[in-house]
């Protein structure tokens, strides 16, 4: 071989060494563009992860500095009406009462009490007679019935012992009333009016319109005004 020849083959020899094959430097290329695009996600989602702990961590306190800073106003209560005395104690007896009592119930009245000697100056002071009716017949000539209006309000009670005193305006009874509880109330005289020798105590029952009434003390008087029968609500 010439010489020639050997300096050709050695010159090819050593570009060959010297010329780098473009494929491999490709994928070369391209292996680092991976790695690095692997290592910014990871960085991004390091970020990401970093960011929503400092957020869980830091928010509460932010929240308690705002609420330090401008304290929320708890709400206002609805206003709600004040009770009034005639909504929280409502009285029962208010209102006028109308009884009508024959003479019979009056004498059985009477009798029930232990007071049978006074029916009949009894009778004559309730039918205005001139004299007593007869003891053995004390309803002899009475009237069919008896009519006495009860008319209770606002604590005042005024008792008529017949229409014909309530439209004069004359009651037979001026006197003050307190409710005690659902089935008691007192009574008194008002001022001026000398009737009640004091305070008498009454259980009572309402039924519908109708209002029974029981004396718990001795009194003749009081008990045929108010026990005889029962009164029954007319306004």
């Amino acid at each position: 071989m010439s010489l020639d020849e050997r300096l050709r083959r050695s010159l090819r020899g050593s570009a060959g060494a010297v010329d780098p094959d473009p494929q491999e430097n490709l994928e070369a290329v391209r292996r680092k563009n991976r790695r690095l695009v692997t290592r910014h996600r990871i960085a991004q989602a390091t970020l990401a992860a970093a960011a929503v702990v400092a957020v869980v961590l830091v928010a509460p306190r932010v929240i308690d500095f705002a609420r330090s800073v401008h304290p929320v106003q708890p709400a206002s209560p609805t206003p709600t009406a004040l009770p009034t005395s005639s909504s929280t104690h409502r009285d029962p007896l208010e209102g006028e009462w109308r009884q009508v009592a024959t003479c019979q119930d009056i004498v059985y009245t009477l009798t029930r009490i232990g007071a049978a000697p006074w029916i009949p100056q009894q009778l004559k002071r309730q039918e205005g007679a001139a004299k007593p009716p007869p003891k053995n017949d004390p309803c002899k000539g009475a009237p069919a019935t008896f009519v006495r209006i009860a008319r209770f309000h606002d604590g005042h009670l005024l008792l008529f012992d017949s229409p014909q005193e309530q439209v004069a305006g004359r009651p037979g009874l001026n006197a003050l009333y307190t409710v005690v509880d659902d089935h008691t109330f007192t009574i008194v005289s008002a001022p001026g009016d000398h009737n009640l020798s004091g305070e008498f105590r009454f259980t009572y029952r309402i039924v519908g319109d109708q209002l029974r009434i029981d004396l718990l003390q001795d009194d003749r008087d009081v008990s045929t005004a108010f026990e005889v029968a029962p009164f029954v609500r007319v306004g």
